[in-house]
């Protein structure tokens, strides 16, 4: 895999949820963590761990630089949100028990 390539799948694919839950289960201050907060932390650091991808794959020429503070905003929004969505999803697979 190519950096383009990972900072895509980061971006893009749900690798921003992925890298949450292992820092979550691998970091033992996030691990120990309260489940309210731990949830809470995990949609920050999904949406913080795509937002920065994003601003890489910008910096080195992948993604095309959005053009003003408006464009910034709008553009980070929506990788956030994605992240934060993937990362539910992620967590509904692995987690929540099948009915």
């Amino acid at each position: 895999m190519s950096l383009q390539q990972g900072l895509m799948w980061i971006i893009e694919s749900g690798g921003a949820g992925v890298i949450t839950y292992w820092l979550i289960e691998n970091i033992a201050e996030l691990r120990d963590m309260v489940s309210v907060w731990k949830r809470r932390v995990s949609l920050v650091l999904a949406a913080a761990i795509a937002m920065a991808a994003f601003a890489a794959a910008v910096g080195l020429g992948y993604q095309t630089m959005p053009l003003g503070w408006q464009a910034w905003l709008e553009a980070l929004a929506a990788v956030a949100g994605g992240a934060i969505g993937l990362s539910q999803l992620i967590h509904g697979e692995r987690k929540l028990p099948s009915v």
